[in-house]
């Protein structure tokens, strides 16, 4: 009975893949403006540790820092984080949780992104890697982190508004 129950679990989880998000996904912004992304996760998974590598156009979108969302901050473990974006055009963050019984397995923020739009034009956000760790450190497979985009137009930004009326 045990081996036939533990075939059925086996199918059942063979299909599922772990879904990701940008929120939000499409966000306006004016030259000079800094706003955030967030990496959320909608059903609940045990995590450790997330850890992406994430493009944009460098041309169009500064990125200035990124840290642990509010679903680590709030898991009452230490939290290693990391963040670098010395490549232009892509960053890497990560976080870890710290301490043999720590993990989430919630709903909710996992990484925050912080940036600033430089100049007109649209940026597609792409997640070139995501990895997700379970509590025993192994890679959780099938992860998706669905793309977003920054959009700065002079056509609607406050700047462009104030040069009609001059």
């Amino acid at each position: 009975m045990k081996l036939l129950l533990a075939f059925f679990i086996l199918i059942s989880t063979a299909g599922f893949a772990v879904e990701l998000s940008f929120v939000p996904d499409s966000i306006q912004i004016d030259e000079g403006e800094t706003a955030t992304l967030s990496i959320i996760i909608d059903q609940p998974t045990e995590i450790r540790t997330i850890e992406v590598v994430i493009t944009f156009d460098p041309e169009l979108v500064q990125s200035n820092y990124g840290y642990a969302g509010q679903l680590f901050s709030d898991a009452g473990c230490f939290v290693f984080e990391d963040f670098n974006d010395n490549d232009p055009g892509q960053w890497h963050g990560s976080a870890v949780l710290i301490g043999s019984e720590c993990w989430i397995d919630s709903v909710g923020e996992l990484y925050v992104w912080n940036f600033t739009g430089l100049a007109d034009g649209e940026s597609p956000i792409i997640a070139a890697e995501v990895y997700l760790y379970s509590p025993d450190a192994s890679l959780i497979d099938q992860v998706l982190l669905t793309s977003a985009q920054v959009v700065h137009d002079t056509q609607y930004s406050f700047g462009s508004i104030k040069t009609m009326f001059k």
